[in-house]
């Protein structure tokens, strides 16, 4: 018998530490992806072309919503890959209960968003390098190449809320998909099946709710709200399953 008492907060705070540095393969395949959709975004998202007897003018434009589309694609990938058996077992490593490995992946998806949200407002300015470095082409950076210090903050905000919904998207389905392998067919249709029968209104209400909030504030309030009734639903599901499955 032992007569050390360790605090729940002191457990939660090894376990974040452990799983970081156990889940080293995450943060490397983020910089992957983003490095991928930098490339594609540096070759141009659109543009324009008019031309006349005398000239020819050619404008391209420049985005990184590649990036944050791709980043959007791995958030939800990763955050069902962390719902997995070979991921959950990990938690028997060390002394722990069932709550705080919950608590632990919910800031652990937290830290992933907030880093994949400014890795992604970052990749504007890599972009701009790379355009400004290896293009032939005369450079006229917008409004929202160089942004001021408040356009950055509110550009993270809104990728911090769109990740964020993300991540607790694609854990919801991971334990959907753990509890039952049929899910893997179910979910599917689940996501696109309303699309089918009610395109419009599915689309219109999405974008409408958060897409076209004009307030930063209540933005996040909207997408913080839905990620946190998709994660308690997820850990109240997860909860349910066995200790340990053979």
């Amino acid at each position: 018998m032992s007569l050390a008492t360790v605090s729940t907060g002191n457990l939660i705070r090894q376990q974040i530490i452990y799983k970081c540095y156990a889940m080293a393969d995450l943060w490397r395949s983020l910089v992957v992806i983003q490095l991928i959709a930098i490339f594609f975004s540096a070759i141009g998202s659109g543009g324009m072309s008019t031309s006349d007897d005398m000239f020819s003018l050619s404008i391209s434009s420049f985005s990184n919503d590649a990036v944050f589309m791709f980043t959007v694609f791995w958030i939800l990938v990763s955050s069902a890959l962390i719902t997995s058996k070979g991921y959950r077992y990990e938690d028997f490593s060390y002394v722990t209960t069932r709550m705080i490995s919950q608590v632990s992946n919910g800031i652990l998806l937290l830290i992933t968003v907030l880093t994949a949200s400014l890795f992604t407002v970052m990749s504007n300015y890599v972009i701009y390098m790379a355009v400004y470095l290896f293009r032939d082409i005369e450079f006229y950076p917008g409004l929202a190449s160089v942004g001021a210090p408040g356009e950055l903050l509110l550009t993270f905000l809104a990728m911090t809320g769109y990740l964020l919904l993300a991540s607790a998207v694609g854990y919801f389905f991971g334990v959907l998909i753990q509890i039952s392998k049929y899910f893997i067919a179910i979910v599917p249709i689940m996501i696109f099946g309303p699309t089918m029968v009610r395109p419009l209104f599915i689309y219109e209400f999405g974008y409408d709710f958060y897409a076209q909030e004009p307030s930063v504030f209540l933005f996040l309030v909207k997408t913080i709200g839905t990620a946190l009734v998709l994660y308690v639903c997820g850990v109240a599901l997860m909860n349910r399953k066995e200790v340990r499955e053979i």
